[in-house]
């Protein structure tokens, strides 16, 4: 089974064992055993069981401690119980209206006045660097949140940390995730031991950029400066000095690392499927521009807006980014469907196979408006939405993951009719082409729209 399990496909296959198997089989890969759990019921057993039964793998926290990232995201036990409650205040609804927000919309502002000017008044523009233009985005704005600085990834500057910061998400992690063995350090693969090398620098690099970050914020804190902006980063290092524990003092900059990753790897690619959907379903997008234009207020209010929130809500279902968590038992004797299992068994929670498999794989954002619908009666409230986990370790950054999907959509869809470019509008039925690695997302250059300017 393992010579069928193709790189960079892996999310599609685990869908098809899923069907041919049942929502939990096993697989064997080299000389390792992993059980794929593609049911919600056994999912959510496992993660409602983290941490004393269920722990990230090793590999994890050696990937993220290899670019310098170590956090939230890797910590286990005690630690990242202390480093969730420190982080938590910083992502509640308060201050991602009143900090993220304003952030999200300048940098959508920004983008669409780039893509008005290929344009000119009725000309419908094609825009084929729709993914890149989304992933600039959201680096600009977590940038902003964690670091206090606009990085001007939108404005094509050369800046070296930019650079660092962009290599470090696209390339380095993956690379470390991806990769079982240091071979890096073993004679024969100099090549990659150069690789690996090259990785050390570039995350020192970011490790004295972010140093430096927090050293200038604290300095700012000290001197009551009355300037200093109300953002992510400022909350962060005001929590995080007041824990008065020097180990999570210096994990500070793991954590900054961490959402600069999460924050702008993940939200491009679920965006560049939304834009494709609305393209692909003409009437969902006029509903949707039917409700902007007649609400007034916070797009991020979903009494006034639910049929935007309904679609922002259905592309997390069917486009998750986190597409899998892999995990292993902690201990020996862990029950997994009745059955014990051996301390250090791979346990892989197929997210997106849960969510597709069980509800469809449909675009159909009036499911969850529709009291009838088991969407609505299951997820309404987004708590077993698995994209962004279940459980105690649900993703801290979920309420700014989901603001920021429905602010920008809500600007291009109220400013641009999307459409799919003529060619493509023969193949409907072909979804834009998707790859598997350290998020899901669309193959690069894979989705092309035509913006027409709504006037």
């Amino acid at each position: 089974m393992f010579s069928r399990l193709r790189r960079g496909k892996e999310g599609e296959q685990f869908n098809q064992w899923a069907l041919e198997y049942g929502p939990v089989y096993s697989f064997r890969y080299l000389f390792s055993k992993a059980t794929v759990l593609s049911g919600v019921p056994e999912i959510e057993q496992v993660l409602k069981a983290r941490p004393h039964d269920f722990i990230r793998r090793f590999r994890v926290k050696r990937s993220f401690d290899g670019i310098g990232a170590h956090g939230l995201f890797s910590a286990e036990g005690e630690e990242w119980r202390e480093l969730r409650r420190l982080t938590a205040p910083a992502f509640n609804d308060k201050k991602v209206n009143e900090q993220a927000a304003p952030i999200i919309e300048e940098a959508v502002r920004e983008m669409m006045e780039k893509w008005r000017a290929q344009g000119s008044n009725r000309v419908p523009s094609l825009v084929g660097t729709i993914q890149e233009d989304l992933n600039k985005l959201t680096l600009d704005v977590i940038c902003r949140l964690t670091l206090g600085r606009d990085l001007g990834f939108q404005k094509g500057s050369n800046d070296a940390v930019q650079e660092d910061i962009r290599v470090a998400i696209e390339k380095d992690l993956p690379q470390l995730l991806r990769d079982r063995a240091p071979w890096g350090k073993i004679w024969p693969f100099k090549k990659i031991w150069r690789i690996y090398d090259e990785i050390t620098a570039r995350a020192g690099r970011n490790s004295r950029m972010l140093a430096d970050c927090i050293l200038r914020r604290k300095m700012a804190i000290a001197s009551g400066h009355d300037t200093i902006p109300e953002d992510l980063l400022q909350t962060l290092v005001q929590h995080f000095t007041l824990s008065g524990a020097p180990t999570l003092s210096g994990c500070l900059k793991g954590n900054l690392l961490t959402f600069l990753t999460a924050g702008s790897e993940t939200t491009a690619g679920t965006a560049s499927y939304l834009l494709w959907y609305l393209a692909r379903y003409p009437t969902v997008q006029d509903k949707l521009r039917q409700e902007l234009a007649a609400g007034s207020g916070s797009v991020l209010d979903k009494t006034k807006f639910p049929y935007l929130h309904a679609c922002v809500m259905e592309v997390l279902r069917l486009r998750p980014a986190a597409y899998t968590l892999v995990l292993e038992t902690a201990r020996p004797g862990v029950l997994l469907c009745g059955s014990p299992l051996p301390k250090g068994s791979v346990i892989v929670c197929n997210l997106y196979g849960a969510m597709v498999l069980t509800y469809g794989s449909e675009f159909q954002p009036d499911q969850w408006l529709d009291p009838s619908s088991a969407i609505y009666k299951d997820l309404l409230k987004g708590t077993d939405l698995l994209s962004f986990g279940f459980g105690p370790r649900v993703c801290v950054g979920r309420q700014l993951a989901i603001a920021e999907l429905a602010i920008m959509l809500a600007a291009i869809v109220t400013h641009f009719q999307l459409q799919l470019p003529d060619e493509e509008s023969l193949h409907l039925a072909q979804h834009p082409r998707s790859i598997f690695r350290l998020t899901m997302k669309p193959e690069d250059d894979s989705i092309r729209l035509v913006l027409v300017p709504v006037t």
